[in-house]
């Protein structure tokens, strides 16, 4: 019964997921946008390596994250075809009707095994376009970072000036 708890709680994180990413999509997308400002945009060769490396670790963190719940959803799938009729259901679920043999077992089985697939694919998605969001804006203050270290570097003090102002300015467009 342990299991049955755990899997709906699953799946209603899932659906609030979904529910909040289409109701909260104009955000998410106007959030996109504001990243692809001049402000965001990498300046030299060290901003550059910054923003590689801490990309290519998103990304082979997405990566691990997306093979590790492949392979689980996979098991889920697949092992309990290697078990009895009886219990040969990825959910144990009482049914109005009987799933022990037939057509009926295949097609309450297709069910199951299609609903743990989408419902997988909606948490993995949700949840990487989520770290994505909080990978860049940390990426941002990262540059804002590397920014600051390099506001002494020029002689002249007004382009010294110049370049604070942007860093504060950058600054608050992050926090907006």
């Amino acid at each position: 019964m342990a299991a049955i708890g755990y899997v709906m709680f699953t799946c209603l994180m899932a659906q609030l997921k979904s529910y909040y990413l289409f109701k909260n999509r104009k955000a998410f997308r106007k959030l996109v946008l504001d990243l692809d400002q001049a402000t965001f945009k990498e300046k030299n060769n060290a901003e550059k390596v910054i923003i590689n490396n801490v990309l290519g670790l998103f990304w082979n963190i997405k990566t691990a994250l997306i093979v590790v719940s492949f392979v689980a959803v996979l098991s889920s799938v697949s092992v309990p075809l290697f078990y009895p009729k009886e219990t040969g259901m990825p959910i144990q679920a009482w049914y109005p009707f009987d799933v022990s043999e037939g057509t009926s077992y295949v097609l309450a089985y297709l069910h199951q095994a299609v609903s743990i697939i989408y419902i997988s694919g909606v948490n993995i998605y949700v949840d990487v376009i989520v770290a994505g969001f909080c990978t860049i804006i940390g990426l941002q203050c990262d540059l804002l970072c590397e920014r600051i270290l390099m506001l002494g570097e020029n002689e002249d003090d007004r382009r010294n000036k110049d370049n604070f102002v942007n860093c504060i300015q950058h600054h608050f467009t992050i926090l907006e």
